[in-house]
Formats: structure tokens, C-alpha cells, sequence
């Protein structure tokens, strides 16, 4: 079984893009774009509940055969590497029983 854990961001799902200002896939979609993933949890921080529910409702609408999940993460610093961990930690001892993973970080 196959699991992504991500962190949503203000390019998800989509954002435009320089030229033209077309709309382009974010960087979760363009990952699932390239590979599938049997459950895709979505880190959602206070300042990207927006955009979680709507990265979601993405990545069910177009990738019918993954099962999305949304997990929060109260942050009060999102560059705070330590807070990350320990909010990753709870969630993948409680929430996430799996033993495959695949972390993606996007750094901006």
C-alpha cells in the first residue's frame, strides 16, 4: 500500500502560472499526475484550510482510485522544523497505520 503525506500550500491546487496567467497544477497534483498513491493525507496548518478542503475535493474528483484524508496541524511557526515533527509524530502513530511512506516537502 502506497501512502503520500504532504503538506498543503498556497499553490494547491492550482495556481497561475507566468505566462498568461494559466491556471497550472499545484504541486501535490502534479505529483499525483506522474505516480498514484492508494491513501494521500493532507497536513492542513490554520493559515491552509481553504486550500486543503479544496486540494481534496481535487484529488477526488481526478484520481478516483486514491483516498484522501485530512489531518490537522495546529502550527503557530510553519517554518519551525521541530513543531513539524512533533505534529507529524502524533498523527503517524495514531492515524496512519501504515508502513510504506512517501514525504513530500516543497520548500518556497
Amino acid at each position: 500500500m502506497d501512502v503520500l503525506l504532504t503538506f498543503t500550500g498556497f499553490h494547491d491546487p492550482y495556481f497561475k502560472g507566468l505566462v498568461d496567467q494559466e491556471e497550472q497544477p499545484g504541486h501535490i497534483l502534479s505529483l499525483l499526475n506522474t505516480r498514484s498513491f492508494d491513501h494521500i493525507f493532507l497536513f492542513d496548518t490554520p493559515s491552509t484550510q481553504r486550500v486543503t478542503g479544496e486540494t481534496k475535493d481535487t484529488i477526488t474528483k481526478l484520481h478516483s482510485g486514491s483516498e484522501a484524508h485530512v489531518l490537522e496541524i495546529n502550527l503557530s511557526d510553519p517554518t519551525n522544523y521541530q513543531e513539524i515533527l512533533i505534529g507529524l509524530r502524533v498523527h503517524l502513530h495514531r492515524n496512519i497505520p501504515h508502513k510504506s511512506y512517501l514525504i513530500h516537502i516543497i520548500i518556497q
